[in-house]
């Protein structure tokens, strides 16, 4: 369609040409037109009139011819709707077949619709299922090797995956899953694999499929999925071996420096009695997550004294007192070292950035201190 305008503006241009030069001259006079060995003298009306008719009667027939111009589109259009129309309805008819039991039917509609498409696997498998019902093995062993076609190989093993799932056989779902290549498939397999692991508990497998969808798609949501995967984990885990495994060979290296994930690590570490790996993990984090809240909780929730010390000097340090959590857990940590006089400063301070009830408490506790303080030094001077 884009020749037709260009041919259509370029007579309007020869149009506009034409009157323009014939209002700088008499109508009666002839305009010579020259173009290699060609030549033309019609009078300047005869030219205006022959553009302006040229310009109308090609524009009339773009308009009249158009719609036959667009009739292929319009036709091929039409095929595929109708190709889809028909695609639903046999799928309908092979549902309910299916449902009554009547392979043959089964067998006759996933078949027809696994041949329309390469990539519909999951019909391939169905129409499989089928020909083994009604006992036509040459049919059967054609269509499994259908569905096991590279092209089709994920959705078939989607689908067999979302029929055991279905039937309460959870592991045997998890198993075809892992058997065709999960979690380092496509992202639908990942993703049901993903399911399936979380259902089961296994998170070293459900980390593994939430970073391959991460790092296939590039979709942020899929790194906070890990990092939730991750910390539920940290809760959930009973025994420090399969805790520390987890934490060293399945949590990537960014998220260990994730300060609110490395916190979460930290608690699991002391609610597990591991002390040792429980003090080397917190004095390292103090020193290099000193900017996070969530690290300065755990260290004025669980740390030891030094510990809380080496906290408690790099948050008096930071210069930005506009985050109120920062300022609580800096409260805690002097509370903690029994320096009421700060804590009581810090509470006041997070307190009236955001009210919260946690802080009025923790001001009443320490002012008690503070008075029990100065009564226990009243009573030593007399």
């Amino acid at each position: 369609m884009n020749i037709f305008r260009w041919i259509k503006n370029a007579l309007l241009l020869a149009a506009i040409v034409a009157i323009v030069v014939a209002s700088h001259v008499y109508l009666d006079e002839r305009l010579i037109v020259e173009y290699g060995g060609w030549r033309a003298a019609p009078k300047a009306s005869v030219a205006v009139a022959a553009a302006i008719f040229a310009y109308l009667l090609w524009s009339l027939l773009v308009r009249l011819l158009s719609p036959l111009f667009s009739l292929p589109s319009r036709l091929a259009k039409w095929r595929k709707t109708r190709a889809e129309q028909s695609r639903r309805e046999t799928l309908e008819q092979g549902v309910s077949a299916l449902a009554r039991d009547d392979h043959k039917l089964t067998f006759r509609a996933f078949s027809q619709l696994a041949e329309k498409s390469d990539a519909d696997g999951a019909c391939a498998w169905l129409a499989a299922a089928a020909a083994e019902k009604s006992g036509d093995r040459a049919a059967r062993d054609l269509w499994l090797r259908r569905a096991s076609d590279s092209s089709a190989a994920d959705i078939a093993a989607a689908a067999k995956a979302e029929l055991a799932a279905a039937d309460g056989r959870d592991e045997e779902s998890f198993r075809i899953l892992s058997d065709a290549g999960a979690p380092g498939g496509s992202p639908l397999l990942a993703k049901m694999y993903l399911r399936a692991a979380r259902r089961r508990e296994k998170w070293p497998q459900a980390l593994a499929a939430a970073y391959r969808l991460q790092d296939g798609e590039n979709i942020s949501g899929e790194e906070s999925a890990a990092r939730n995967i991750a910390e539920t984990a940290l809760q959930k885990t009973d025994d420090i071996e399969s805790l520390r495994g987890f934490w060293k060979n399945n949590v990537a290296a960014a998220d260990q420096k994730h300060a609110p994930l490395l916190a979460g690590y930290i608690r699991a570490l002391h609610r597990l009695g591991d002390d040792k790996t429980l003090a080397e993990t917190l004095e390292r984090a103090v020193k290099t997550a000193a900017d996070s809240p969530s690290v300065l909780f755990a260290a004025a929730e669980i740390g030891a004294e030094k510990t809380c010390e080496t906290a408690f000097a790099a948050a008096e340090k930071r210069e930005d007192k506009s985050d109120p959590d920062y300022l609580r857990a800096t409260a805690m940590l002097a509370e903690r070292l029994k320096l009421w006089g700060r804590a009581k400063r810090y509470y006041q301070m997070a307190n009236s950035l955001r009210p919260d009830p946690r802080n009025i408490r923790a001001l009443d506790e320490v002012a008690n201190k503070i008075r029990e303080t100065e009564s226990a030094d009243n009573f030593a001077r007399t």
